[in-house]
């Protein structure tokens, strides 16, 4: 089943990060896929509590959970898991909710990517995972924050938008680029 391609809100649409950026970051993201979904990983989910709606389709988990699918860890306070299959472990979406969510990609071989968002949603089919208020990604070297950051592995596209919801508490793009340091250990003869 697949589901429809969420609207993204018009604000969001004309406010796209600049090609050059846009491209330095895919590159640098694509170098190690952020989300695989690899049907060889099995889906672990640790939490407090938990509750489970059969008839909607719903399971959440609550208080401290950690939600691990191969080498992808995601901390969250709660978490809304859409057509859970008991026997798989295969799923729709999740909704991560808390203050803030994180999430750590640790892929073999490849650096490692975190990041984190107020709301993260994870879409399994189409690999998509979108982050929204406060979100941000870093790997070695370089950072992007934004209000909205989406990373689809499928169309291999990221986009980002600063938020305009309030305007005392606007969010804005932001990319930067680390230089690298000297491996000579600082020995100059």
């Amino acid at each position: 089943m697949r589901l429809p391609d969420l609207p993204i809100p018009r604000f969001l649409r004309t406010r796209a990060i600049p090609l050059a950026t846009m491209l330095a970051l895919l590159v640098a993201l694509l170098s190690a896929p952020l989300l695989a979904a690899d049907e060889q990983y099995p889906l672990e989910i640790d939490a407090d509590s938990w509750t489970a709606d059969g008839v909607a389709g719903v399971t959440m988990f609550m208080g401290n959970v950690e939600f691990r699918h191969g080498p992808l860890l995601v901390r969250a306070e709660t978490v809304r898991v859409y057509g859970l299959d008991g026997m798989s472990g295969e799923f729709e979406r999740a909704i991560f909710t808390g203050l803030p969510v994180y999430f750590r990609h640790t892929p073999e071989p490849g650096p490692r990517t975190e990041g984190g968002a107020r709301t993260m949603e994870y879409h399994l089919p189409d690999e998509r995972l979108r982050m929204t208020k406060n979100a941000w990604v870093r790997q070695p070297g370089q950072s992007l924050n934004a209000g909205f950051i989406e990373y689809s592995v499928a169309n291999e596209q990221v986009e980002a938008a600063g938020s305009v919801e309030d305007e005392e508490e606007r969010e804005r793009v932001r990319f930067r680029f680390e230089p690298e340091e000297d491996s000579d250990d600082g020995d100059q003869s």
